[in-house]
């Protein structure tokens, strides 16, 4: 199976995008279990990619990578760089509701 990592930030689409926190994404999704998130795996990983690369952090993310471990990451970004914003994550909190 091929891995493709996302790198590279998504074309902006709008002058001023919609954006989620590392915090709001963290205080949201904390409160769902994994089962309700991981339907979602994919938005989820383009997410804390997005929030890495925001955070200044060089680490790739991946769809490959399990849900559980980009949660992880989720939490680690909002403690450590909660103001990191995403737009992939205000679609992801909007799919979640």
């Amino acid at each position: 199976m091929t891995t493709t990592l996302i790198n590279e930030a998504p074309a902006e689409t709008s002058a001023d995008p919609i954006v989620a926190t590392a915090r709001d994404l963290a205080h949201t999704i904390g409160r769902r279990h994994e089962r309700a998130v991981a339907p979602h795996h994919v938005s989820l990983a383009f997410t804390v990619a997005e929030l890495s690369r925001s955070a200044g952090s060089e680490l790739a993310w991946s769809p490959d990578d399990p849900t559980v471990v980009l949660l992880r990451a989720l939490s680690n970004l909002a403690v450590d760089a909660p103001d990191a914003v995403s737009q992939e994550g205000a679609r992801l909190l909007a799919a979640l509701g």
